[in-house]
């Protein structure tokens, strides 16, 4: 039997909907009926274009802008993603005609290997596919699955969460704080990308954003969604109804997986 994941702005839950996110209105809940959003956030995506409203004898449909992908769990079970564009960090467009999910840690060396060959993928398919980018931290801080967290992995929680708040308030700063964190050899330190943050969208910016919970609510959300792949291990890619855990031994093993699709040809060989 199909099970369905919501994978949202904010929302990733097993076999049904969620609530909507505090600052999303484009999402229904079973009964059809929309949600006001709450007024402790201030919305930041007004222009998502709202669902169809549902009739007494028809179930609430899809909104045009939530896309899905199929996944088979450990058990070998197939399971539905659906998923948000706009809500949800990316790299590239929301409207591209692919999309990968990425569930991935700042601290981790194998997610550093695959951030640079991601980016040469991106290089050579031009904008047949975005990155949606979900970090989910390897540290017991914010990760339940961790029983005891390896000193590699101090402040993953924390530089995730950073990131989250540098998308909430810029997009493109976002974009360009995600590189940067991965351009060293080794994971930066969380002194090392405050400053660096606060370079890119202001320090009251960034200590206002503090407030907001989304950040801890979506990296918990990235957590669910990764205990129901079939391996834990990150970096973690699901792309269409592929799925790769690791770092490849070299970019072109990762174009090999990614042509799997017979749409994504290269532009840039």
């Amino acid at each position: 039997m199909e099970s369905q994941v919501i994978a949202g702005l904010g929302d990733v839950v097993t076999d049904g909907y969620t609530n909507p996110s505090p600052n999303i209105d484009s999402q229904l809940p079973p009964d059809g009926k929309k949600k006001q959003p709450s007024p402790d956030i201030n919305s930041r995506n007004q222009n998502h274009t709202a669902p169809s409203p549902s009739t007494p004898n028809q179930p609430a449909k899809l909104p045009p802008n939530i896309r899905k992908l199929v996944v088979r769990d450990s058990q070998g079970n197939a399971r539905t993603i659906q998923f948000n564009p706009l809500g949800l960090p990316i790299h590239g467009s929301p409207y591209a005609p692919k999309l990968m999910l990425c569930l991935f840690d700042y601290t981790c060396k194998h997610c550093r290997i695959m951030h640079n060959y991601l980016k040469l993928a991106q290089s050579r398919y031009g904008d047949q596919f975005a990155i949606i980018s979900l970090p989910a931290p390897l540290e017991s801080t914010c990760n339940a699955q961790i029983k005891e967290t390896h000193k590699s992995h101090k402040n993953a929680c924390e530089l995730a969460k950073l990131a989250l708040r540098i998308w909430r308030i810029n997009q493109d700063a976002f974009r360009q704080f995600d590189h940067w964190m991965f351009e060293s050899d080794e994971p930066r330190t969380l002194e090392e990308a405050y400053v660096h943050a606060s370079q890119l969208v202001g320090y009251q910016p960034l200590e206002n954003a503090r407030k907001d919970p989304w950040p801890a609510r979506q990296i918990s959300n990235n957590i669910e969604l990764q205990k129901i792949l079939p391996s834990q291990s990150l970096p973690a890619l699901i792309f269409g109804q592929y799925f790769t855990k690791g770092s490849p031994a070299n970019a072109k093993t990762l174009f090999d997986w990614i042509e799997q699709d017979p749409d994504m040809q290269p532009i840039h060989p």
